[in-house]
């Protein structure tokens, strides 16, 4: 919970549109609309200034692409390239999204396989 609360945070410092939950990602309010605390707290606020959606992700990522979004998974992988070596203009797209899976198992082939590319964030310490 207390990714996706930064995660919120992080959207909000890039002026991300839209986040949209899919899967098993809690959200900023529980099934009875109370605030998760443990989202709030991390995010200070933020979940309330980033619109946000639940949904399905092939959902998602379909009616994305029928906007001419472009869909960029976020992981490492055979297909990734440097994230300093993507383009963020996107050529002449309207925009992207950025797909991110969970921090230890990653995007399923599944997922990678809606992306229009994959960027990995090149680590270079232990963890």
């Amino acid at each position: 919970m207390e990714n996706v609360g930064s995660m919120f945070r992080t959207a909000d410092a890039f002026r991300v549109s839209t986040i949209y939950l899919t899967g098993y990602t809690p959200a900023p309010l529980d099934r009875f609309q109370r605030p998760v605390g443990k989202i709030a707290k991390t995010a200070l606020g933020a979940e309330h200034s980033v619109p946000w959606e639940r949904g399905d992700l092939t959902v998602t990522c379909a009616a994305l692409k029928s906007r001419g979004i472009h869909i960029v998974a976020l992981e490492q992988d055979a297909r990734s390239m440097p994230l300093a070596s993507f383009d963020i203009q996107g050529g002449a797209a309207p925009g992207w999204a950025l797909v991110v899976g969970n921090e230890v198992d990653g995007l399923d082939e599944a997922a990678l396989g809606l992306a229009d590319c994959v960027v990995e964030i090149e680590m270079h310490g232990e963890k």
